[in-house]
């Protein structure tokens, strides 16, 4: 396989930088090779219900019931491994997880408020630029640094 093979095959997301660094191996067997997996593991599917509902939220209602919306996006995900699930944790673990981090992006405070009204505007490549109404066009970066201020 070419180099320019490759780099049209390899998605670079956060997921296949992790894999790289915890596995050189493991990122070449699943990622270059393409080699199907034989199992997910239920943290991925936990991660994957949780976007989806934050994407809900955000695009539908911030006053979703959350228990519910977050179990039948599980549900969803579970159904669309083409793979058997290996559970680390019950179900109702992930949730109470899943819960405590949609109550608090389902919250009422100031700062909070602030980044639920940014749209985002792809520039090129992975930058992005959120443009708030209540402050001028900023940095992807910015808004990480903001978001994690609240939960130091």
């Amino acid at each position: 396989m070419t180099k320019n093979e490759i780099l049209q095959t390899i998605e670079l997301r956060q997921s296949s930088i992790k894999d790289h660094l915890n596995c050189p191996l493991m990122f070449r067997f699943k990622h270059i090779e393409q080699i199907p997996e034989t199992f997910r593991c239920s943290a991925a599917l936990h991660g994957t219900a949780l976007h989806k509902v934050i994407h809900r939220l955000h695009t539908e209602d911030w006053n979703l019931p959350l228990r519910k919306a977050y179990m039948e996006a599980l549900d969803e995900a579970v159904a669309e491994s083409d793979v058997e699930v290996r559970w680390k944790d019950t179900p109702e673990k992930y949730c109470e997880n899943a819960i405590e981090i949609l109550e608090w992006l389902s919250g009422e405070s100031a700062e909070l408020q602030k980044w639920k009204s940014c749209s985002w505007k792809h520039n090129s490549g992975s930058k992005f630029t959120a443009i708030c109404s209540q402050a001028p066009s900023i940095r992807f970066e910015e808004i990480l640094t903001g978001l994690l201020s609240l939960w130091i």
